[in-house]
């Protein structure tokens, strides 16, 4: 009969083990889980940080590219409208340089030609000022222009040949990593039109 109970205490002890197995976790089981639980929580957390940062930066740079496409695509089209350069006014190789041009499209009633500026204003803006409509920026104020120099090319022959135009364009912040400058150099030739 000692050999049956003890059967019996055996099975009821394995039951029993079954059961408290079953019903929860041993401490080192919970420091394992939590320990694993912290390290992905960790990863996750440097991951989304680096997404946020690089979407900052692309947002960045966005700014930069299309202000810089922008400037540099307004000062093509006017100098490709241009008559003529007007050199009295025209600042050639500075840094801060400006251009005027004589132009004969969007002539004031009664004139024959009209006279188109783009330069850097104080700001750190690229303007352009036309007589007839005042002055527009062309940059928006969250990018600062380095640089805007024009030097006038021309050929062997000693006619006029364009206007070369160097630009380099950043993000306006404080933070020299958060800068991004890009710059762009054009070649534009006038059709004195």
């Amino acid at each position: 009969m000692t050999k049956f109970k003890s059967k019996i205490e055996n099975r009821k002890l394995k039951a029993d083990l079954k059961q408290y197995n079953e019903a929860g976790f041993t401490l080192m089981e919970f420091v394992v889980y939590t320990a694993l639980l912290g390290l992905i929580l960790v990863f996750l957390f440097n991951f989304l940080l680096g997404i946020i940062g690089h979407q900052g930066k692309g947002k960045i740079r966005e700014a930069v590219i299309s202000n810089t496409t922008h400037v540099a695509n307004t000062i093509d089209y006017e100098i490709r409208r241009a008559h003529q350069i007007y050199d009295s006014t025209s600042q050639f190789d500075v840094a801060s340089g400006q251009l005027s041009l004589d132009t004969r499209n969007s002539v004031p009633n009664g004139e024959s030609s009209t006279y188109v500026d783009i330069y850097l204003n104080s700001e750190n803006q690229v303007c352009i000022r036309r007589e007839s409509d005042g002055v527009v920026c062309l940059t928006t104020d969250n990018v600062n222009v380095t640089q805007l120099q024009f030097k006038k090319i021309t050929l062997s022959d000693s006619s006029e040949s364009g206007i070369q135009t160097n630009l380099t364009v950043e993000y306006n912040t404080n933070d020299p990593d958060q800068k991004l400058p890009m710059n762009i150099q054009t070649f534009t030739r006038l059709r004195n039109e």
